[in-house]
């Protein structure tokens, strides 16, 4: 009996625990990433990828992402001029996007910041930015 008990009680345990579990992890995520936010962007020297392509802004992307659609869409909105730059199939843009060692898209890089996903904010942010270093070098 004790046996059957003991076995009872470690099942009920993991139920408990799985449960438990399953409807604290969406407050869990929550909280971790208030914790530990996501930066909206990293910088670095991304030169390579302008020149390449003759553009300050460029844009790592598929044919059906919605992200990187949504992206698209506010660059011709905004009246941004982009480099629009295709991975899903072999060739230059995808040997490119290799070395940025990043497994999503759409990676959107201006100036020296380099973009995960679509986040509008940043994106404006990153263009103000740009056109302030573009004031400055001209002067």
């Amino acid at each position: 009996m004790t046996k059957a008990l003991s076995a009872l009680t470690t099942f009920l345990l993991f139920v408990a625990f799985f449960v438990a579990g399953y409807f604290a992890m969406p407050f869990a995520v929550e909280k971790w990433r208030d914790w530990f936010p996501i930066p909206a962007f990293t910088v670095g020297d991304f030169s390579g990828h302008y020149s390449a392509n003759r553009a300050l802004v460029v844009l790592y992307g598929t044919r059906s992402c919605v992200f990187c659609q949504q992206a698209r869409d506010h660059f011709i909105a905004q009246k941004i001029s982009f480099t629009d730059q295709l991975i899903d199939s072999p060739g230059q843009a995808a040997s490119a996007f290799a070395p940025l060692k990043i497994t999503t898209v759409p990676v959107i890089l201006i100036g020296n910041r380099m973009i995960r996903g679509f986040n509008p904010k940043a994106i404006d942010e990153a263009l103000t930015q740009l056109q302030v270093d573009g004031k400055r070098q001209r002067n």
